[in-house]
């Protein structure tokens, strides 16, 4: 059942594509050692630049900019949290 007022948005995936390859966005990732490598290549597969700056220190400004920041919570560390964090309150801005 959809949520009162839910309307599907109509995209075609064939343009999505399309304008990423043509803005090659920079995206930052704070992920995971499991799953770093596999997140940089299908970025790279798509037209876009990963980036995986991970430490505290440089989170915050990376995140400022990127045009879009993945945050994976798979497995946490403190430092990982911190600088998760800090790069969350940059993209917003």
């Amino acid at each position: 059942m959809m949520p009162k007022g839910w309307v599907p948005l109509k995209i075609d995936a064939s343009d999505v594509l399309l304008e990423v390859r043509a803005k090659k966005p920079l995206v930052h990732h704070l992920t995971n050692w499991v799953t770093i490598y596999d997140c940089a290549n299908i970025v790279k597969v798509f037209g876009a630049s990963p980036v995986m700056a991970h430490a505290r220190e440089e989170a915050a400004d990376m995140a400022g900019l990127a045009d879009a920041l993945v945050l994976n919570i798979g497995t946490l560390t403190s430092e990982l949290v911190e600088a998760m964090l800090l790069a969350g309150i940059s993209a917003n801005r």
